[in-house]
Parts: C-alpha cells; sequence; structure tokens
C-alpha cells in the first residue's frame, strides 16, 4: 500500500517519482511495489539496469501471490520477462502490463526480451509514438498500446529555477551519452561546457580550459540549480 510517508521519503526533497501510484490511490486502487531483490537473493542485482530486474524470486512471489491482485504491471523489459514466461507457460492468470521499453535497441538480449514479452502483454503504455509503431507492427500489439508520455514533475521543475545562464550542460552516467562528441562540438565554440557524470571523460587539451567535470554525486536541488543556471542542456547520444 503507499502511504503519505512513503511518498515523501521516495522524492528525498526532489520531484516526485510516484505520482502515478498516487494517482491510483486517490482514485481507490491499491497498489503495491516489489522493488528487485539484493544480492545474494538477486544474483543479477549488481549487474546493468537492463539485467538487474530479471529477479527469479520476485517471478515467484508474482506466480505464488497472484491471487491477491487485479493486475500485474512491469516497468522496462527486465522485470517483465519472468511474468510473461509465466504466461506462457499458462501459469499467470492476471493481466499483463508492460510499461515502457527500448524502441528499436540494437542490443540482441533486449530484442529477445521484447520476442518474449510484447507477443503475450495484455497492455503497454508506451511513451513515445514510435514505441507504439515497434509494439504494433512488429510484434502484433494492436489495440494494446496507449500512448501515456513523459512523467514529469512540472512543479519542482518550475522556470522560476532559472535565470539566463551561463554554459552548456550535459547530464547522466548511461553509456549512451556520447561525452567525446559533445566536448569535440564545444571545443569549435567560444563556450564553457559542463558535464555531469560520474563516468570517466577524456578531454582534449585544447577543451580542458572550456570543459568542467563534475564527478560527484548531485543532489535533486544541486542538479536543478545546474539546469536552471545553464544557458540550454544538451543530450549527446
Amino acid at each position: 500500500m503507499l502511504r503519505d510517508k512513503d511518498l515523501v521519503a521516495a522524492t528525498r526533497n526532489g520531484p516526485d517519482v510516484l505520482g502515478r501510484w498516487r494517482i491510483l490511490r486517490d482514485q481507490g486502487f491499491e497498489a503495491e511495489q516489489w522493488p528487485a531483490a539484493p544480492l545474494p537473493w538477486n544474483p543479477f542485482a549488481a549487474k546493468a539496469t537492463a539485467l538487474r530486474g530479471l529477479d527469479t524470486l520476485r517471478t515467484n512471489k508474482v506466480l505464488f501471490c497472484q491471487q491477491r491482485y487485479g493486475i500485474i504491471a512491469c516497468v522496462f523489459e527486465a522485470s517483465a520477462v519472468g511474468p510473461a514466461i509465466l504466461k506462457r507457460l499458462g501459469l499467470l492468470r492476471r493481466p499483463l502490463l508492460l510499461w515502457d521499453f527500448s524502441a528499436d535497441t540494437q542490443w540482441r538480449l533486449k530484442r529477445l526480451f521484447q520476442r518474449i514479452i510484447l507477443p503475450v502483454a495484455d497492455g503497454i503504455l508506451c511513451l513515445n509514438r514510435p514505441q507504439m509503431e515497434i509494439a504494433e507492427s512488429i510484434f502484433g500489439a494492436n489495440g494494446k498500446t496507449a500512448f501515456v508520455g513523459y512523467e514529469v514533475d512540472t512543479e519542482f521543475f518550475h522556470p522560476r529555477y532559472s535565470n539566463d545562464g551561463s554554459y552548456v550542460l550535459a547530464v547522466g552516467d548511461d553509456v549512451s551519452r556520447d561525452y567525446p562528441l559533445v566536448i569535440e562540438a564545444a571545443s569549435q565554440l567560444p563556450i564553457t561546457l559542463t558535464l555531469c557524470t560520474r563516468r570517466s571523460v577524456e578531454t582534449a587539451a585544447e577543451a580542458i580550459a572550456r570543459v568542467n567535470h563534475i564527478q560527484r554525486y548531485l543532489s535533486y536541488s544541486e542538479l536543478r540549480a545546474m539546469y536552471g543556471q545553464a544557458k540550454f542542456v544538451v543530450l549527446p547520444l
């Protein structure tokens, strides 16, 4: 069940990351969240996010506790693999909902996950139109998709925290961030580039003076300030 103190704790003085669950609660629906188990119960707990959800303990919990729920909702592919296999075996008798997946990924493992999940999912919540097109045209999920868009806490990221800005900002630890590309582009321009990432990033000698690399963890309020003081934000992929 979601309680007010749980919702407050989840935000950690930052954006509301549980708004969807509050909406369910306010509409009279009870919901529980089952995060992936830590080591040693989940052998994939220390792996990449795409693998962390392969939690056999949680899959068994879905199997044996399914009678308590009206629907099983999974976020991203990995968390849905186990329930989808149960569905294929006729062991999961509750509707299976997938929330978000990697559209047009070239990672073979994720494509395998999608082949397991999408054809048997009872509903697919898509953040963008390409997801809907892929789910329907490649996996035959016609009539099962719904466009829900991205969830953003517009109050936390309100423009009142912005000013004119003095630098270009790029943020994130994800492996898809192409920081060498944005550094190369910035080296050709009379601007300051700020990178907020714990990844190791090589900077050419001619660009060092204009690149500010922040490798420490930033709180939500610090990150918001970085966004607000930037001239603009770049997402290099």
